[in-house]
């Protein structure tokens, strides 16, 4: 999403994630405003429309639980993921060749 919003609006890196956390905010305000609102159906029994409510829960806890598992998981922050997420900041790391596009690179050569 960060590239695509640098690319698509002409922004900085930390542009781009301010965008994006802005972006962010504002579909989880908007869903939370909305859960609010779900309508209720005549005809639908109290089981059905506890299932209702269940499921639009989930649909909530689905992407909760998806931010706390990038920052506890290790995947995305090493075992830095709760500090990260309790001040924000991510030191980035300057931009490395890919040392498997430089032997593709060289194999191709090779072969001419």
């Amino acid at each position: 999403m960060i590239t695509v919003a640098m690319k698509e609006h002409g922004l900085t890196l930390q542009g781009a994630m301010d965008f994006v956390g802005e972006e962010i905010h504002e579909h989880g305000s908007r869903f939370i405003s909305l859960m609010k609102e779900v309508p209720t159906f005549d005809g639908l029994d109290d089981d059905a429309s506890q299932a209702l409510d269940r499921y639009i829960w989930g649909l909530g806890n689905w992407v909760t639980g998806n931010i706390y598992w990038s920052y506890e998981g290790g995947r995305y922050f090493g075992t830095h993921g709760l500090e990260i997420m309790e001040h924000r900041l991510v030191e980035i790391s300057p931009k490395r060749e890919n040392p498997f596009i430089a032997a593709k690179v060289d194999s191709m050569a090779i072969c001419q």
